[in-house]
């Protein structure tokens, strides 16, 4: 199994370019991206990247699942949850 997610602690949205504009609440967010012309991405369901504890909490406690974080300039950009036969570590 593979699952990966935008870091939500990122500062940056890789989808719109934005800086921060994932940390505003949604009241505030979604005017904002329709303002810049990114209303693609102005709905619950297309923009709400996750903190590597939310993705953790969405497995069991005993789950066989191991975090791999993809970094850019030494932030974490990527968060990506693995789990496979050989995974052992978790």
């Amino acid at each position: 199994m593979f699952i990966a997610t935008r870091n939500a602690r990122f500062p940056i949205d890789p989808h719109t370019l934005l800086p921060f504009i994932h940390w505003l609440s949604p009241k505030l967010r979604y005017p904002l991206l329709r303002l810049f012309r990114q209303g693609r991405w102005a709905r619950e369901d297309m923009l709400n990247p996750l903190s590597a504890g939310e993705l953790l909490s969405l497995f069991p406690r005993d789950a066989n699942v191991r975090l791999v974080r993809q970094r850019l300039f030494g932030l974490t950009i990527v968060l990506i949850v693995v789990s496979g036969p050989g995974d052992k570590d978790a």
